[in-house]
C-alpha cells in the first residue's frame, strides 16, 4: 500500500471566486476520469457534510473563517458530476450570522427535492448559542427562509424558566414538519444546582413553512420538545436517520457517569410524539476508551455506525477508526464494536471513520461497507491522511486501507458511492501556514486514482 500525494495530481491554480481567491484545479478532467478538486478561500475551510443530488454533482457544507471578523461562519458549494465548482456562498446576509462562530452540522434535501435544508448552530450573542435551519435555493445557494430558536425551558421558576443554548445538529423532514436533533444546556431535574455546564440531548418538531413561525414568540411554534440525557454529564445529538420501514432513530453521544467514558447511544422514537419507543434504546462503549460515533447509515435491517475510539477524548490520545453494526429492530443483540489498528504490513497509529456507504450496488463486494477517515500517515512525517478501505459486514477488512493526502494534516469527511461503483471523497485538505481547503476525490471502484 502506499501513500498517493495530492501534490501529484496537479499545481492548484488560484481562480477568483466568492472569496476572490477561490482554490480549484486549471484541469478540468472528463466526468467519467478520476480526479481530485480543490476549493475554498485559503483560510481554514472546514468540510462537515457532503450529500450527491440526481445529477451526480455534490453539495459540500462546510465552515470558513474567511470572514470580516476572522470568526467561523456557513459556507455552502455546489459542483458538477465531474467535481467542476458551479457556485458557492457564505451566508453572512441572514442577521443572525453576522456574529461570533456559526457552525454548520448537517445538509439535506427537501422531500419533494425542490430546495436544500442546513442545520447548524450559531453564536448570535456572546455565549449564546442557538439552532439555526435555512432553507436555500439550488440554482445558487440563495436563502429562501431561515429559523433561528432555543430551547425554552417552562418550570414555573424564574431561576430556572426561560431560553437556553441550544445547538443543532440534524434535520429530518416529516410531513409538513422537521424534526431536529440537537442539544441544550438544561437541567432536567429542577432542584439540580447548576454548577457545572452539561448539555443534553435535545429533539425539536417544528412547521417546515418557516416563515409562518412568529419571531416573537417562537417557543408556542414547537410541536414538542424532548430533552434526553443525564444532568451530571454531557449527553449530545450525532445524527437523525429515517429507514425505508419510517422508523425513525437518533445516534448520539453519552457520558457513563459509572465509567467516566463517552459511548454510544441509538435510539428509535416516535415521529408524532418524540418519545422512545419501548425498548429502542441502548448504549455501546467500553471500559477501556471512548466511543465517539460521527455517522450512521441503514442497511436493510441494520444500522451501521462508525466514528473514533479513543483512550483520552480530550486529548484524542491513540485514535483508532471503529465500526458498530445493530439490528435496528432487536438492538444490542450481538454487537461488538470493530476497531482496526492494522492492514497488511503497516500499522496504523490511530485514526477516525467519518463516513460510511454501502457498496452492494456495484457488485464488487455484494453486502460491504466503505469508510473514509482520517489516520496517522505510516512517514516520517507523522501526519494524518485521508484514508479508505472496503469491510465485510463482520468488520473484516476486504481491501488494505489507501491512503491519499498532502504534506499537511488531512481527513476525509464524507464518502458517496456512484451507480458505476466509482468513489467519491469529501475531504479537508491542510496544505499548511494555515491554508485548509476543501478536496473532492473520485476513485475508481475499488478505490484506487490509477
Amino acid at each position: 500500500m502506499k501513500k498517493l500525494s495530492i501534490y501529484t495530481y496537479g499545481m492548484l491554480t488560484l481562480v477568483m471566486g466568492i472569496f476572490g481567491c477561490a482554490i480549484e484545479d486549471s484541469d478540468r478532467l472528463d466526468q467519467e476520469e478520476v480526479f481530485i478538486k480543490y476549493f475554498g478561500s485559503r483560510d481554514e475551510e472546514e468540510l462537515i457534510d457532503m450529500i450527491q443530488l440526481e445529477d451526480e454533482g455534490l453539495l459540500l457544507l462546510s465552515s470558513t473563517k474567511n470572514t470580516e471578523f476572522d470568526n467561523r461562519d456557513f459556507y455552502l458549494l455546489r459542483t458538477d458530476r465531474g467535481g467542476n465548482r458551479l457556485w458557492d456562498i457564505q451566508y453572512q446576509e441572514v442577521p443572525e450570522l453576522l456574529n461570533g462562530d456559526d457552525v454548520p452540522s448537517s445538509i439535506k434535501l427537501s422531500e419533494d427535492g425542490s430546495h436544500g435544508i442546513l442545520v447548524g448552530t450559531v453564536d448570535y450573542a456572546s455565549e449564546n448559542e442557538a439552532a439555526m435551519i435555512i432553507e436555500f435555493s439550488l440554482d445558487d445557494g440563495s436563502v429562501l427562509e431561515y429559523y433561528r430558536y432555543q430551547y425554552f425551558e417552562k418550570r414555573g421558576d424564574p431561576e430556572f424558566e426561560g431560553f437556553k443554548r441550544t445547538r443543532g445538529v440534524d434535520v429530518i423532514e416529516n410531513g409538513d414538519d422537521y424534526i431536529v436533533l440537537g442539544g441544550t444546556m438544561t437541567y432536567l431535574e429542577p432542584a439540580s444546582p447548576q454548577l457545572v455546564t452539561t448539555y443534553n440531548l435535545l429533539l425539536s418538531k417544528i412547521p417546515n413553512d418557516l416563515g409562518s413561525i412568529p419571531a416573537d414568540n417562537p417557543e408556542g411554534s414547537q410541536v414538542y420538545y424532548r430533552v434526553y440525557g443525564d444532568d451530571r454529564v454531557n449527553n449530545e445529538g450525532v445524527k437523525l436517520i429515517k429507514t425505508l420501514d419510517d422508523d425513525y432513530f437518533f445516534l448520539g453521544v453519552y457520558d457513563d457517569i459509572n465509567t467516566l467514558r463517552k459511548g454510544i447511544v441509538v435510539a428509535s422514537f416516535n415521529e408524532e410524539s418524540g418519545i422512545i419507543d419501548d425498548g429502542g434504546s441502548e448504549l455501546y462503549g467500553t471500559d477501556a476508551k471512548n466511543e465517539i460515533p460521527t455517522n450512521i447509515i441503514v442497511d436493510g435491517s441494520y444500522l451501521v455506525i462508525t466514528g473514533r475510539s479513543v483512550i483520552s477524548d480530550e486529548n484524542d490520545q491513540s485514535p483508532e477508526p471503529f465500526m458498530l453494526r445493530v439490528n435496528k429492530d432487536n438492538l444490542g443483540l450481538n454487537s461488538p464494536i470493530v476497531t482496526w489498528t492494522e492492514f497488511t504490513e503497516q500499522f496504523i497509529e490511530g485514526g477516525a471513520g467519518y463516513d460510511i456507504a454501502t457498496v452492494s450496488s456495484n457488485g464488487i463486494y455484494p453486502g460491504s461497507y466503505y469508510l473514509s477517515g482520517r489516520v496517522k500517515s505510516f512517514s516520517s512525517d507523522k501526519q494524518d491522511e485521508v484514508f479508505i478501505v472496503n469491510v465485510a459486514t463482520d468488520g473484516s477488512l476486504l481491501s488494505d486501507f489507501e491512503v491519499f493526502g498532502s504534506d499537511g494534516n488531512d481527513a476525509g469527511n464524507c464518502i458517496e458511492i456512484n451507480e458505476d461503483g466509482s468513489i467519491l471523497i469529501g475531504a479537508t485538505v491542510d496544505f499548511g501556514f494555515d491554508e485548509q481547503v476543501l478536496s473532492v476525490i473520485k476513485t475508481n471502484k475499488f478505490g484506487k486514482i490509477e
